[in-house]
């Protein structure tokens, strides 16, 4: 791709990304067309690019990195979202999780604890139990209203694996 034009190979890069286009590394190929639009002072064509390859996790997540960065919060929130609903319509739950967890972060870093809190209970709740998101809550809902919280989340709670004590460890 270095010797070719750059026409050649934006061409040549879209029939790849045609070609690849349910292949693992197909990402790379994107990032490497809007490297080369930028290069070529096609900002709008970058972003269009970017916004058609949005599906994939890595891409989404550079926007995403990339609007935090420029503490665009609201929007980085609004990609999240659409990334989990992605996921979910595909049955990808390892990447809701991870998109839930994005969010988690961002919630903290705007000191947002309604926000904490509910997303924090849908960790809890997705990840059958996880001990990680127990304790997160139990520092963030004041004492005197953790019982009822906790009962209400375990009842919304399927504790799957049979070897999970957790639980038991909650009780």
């Amino acid at each position: 791709l270095v010797t070719q034009s750059a026409s050649t190979a934006l061409e040549l890069i879209d029939s790849i990304l045609e070609e690849r286009k349910n292949s693992c590394g197909l990402y790379e190929w994107v990032l490497r067309k809007v490297d080369l639009l930028v290069k070529q002072n096609e900002t709008e064509k970058a972003e269009a690019t970017i916004r058609q390859y949005l599906y994939l996790p890595q891409i989404r997540q550079q926007e995403v990195e990339k609007l935090l960065s420029n503490r665009q919060f609201d929007e980085a929130l609004c990609l999240l979202d659409e990334g989990m609903e992605l996921a979910l319509r595909e049955d990808t739950f390892k990447s809701a999780s991870s998109w839930m967890e994005s969010k988690m972060k961002i919630y903290e870093m705007i000191g947002n604890i309604p926000a904490m809190i509910e997303t924090c209970r849908q960790l809890f709740i997705y990840n059958n139990g996880s001990l990680e998101y127990y304790h997160k809550l139990k520092a963030l809902i004041p004492a005197a209203q953790w019982r009822k919280f906790l009962l209400k989340m375990m009842g919304e709670t399927a504790f799957r694996h049979y070897y999970d004590y957790v639980e038991a460890e909650i009780y």
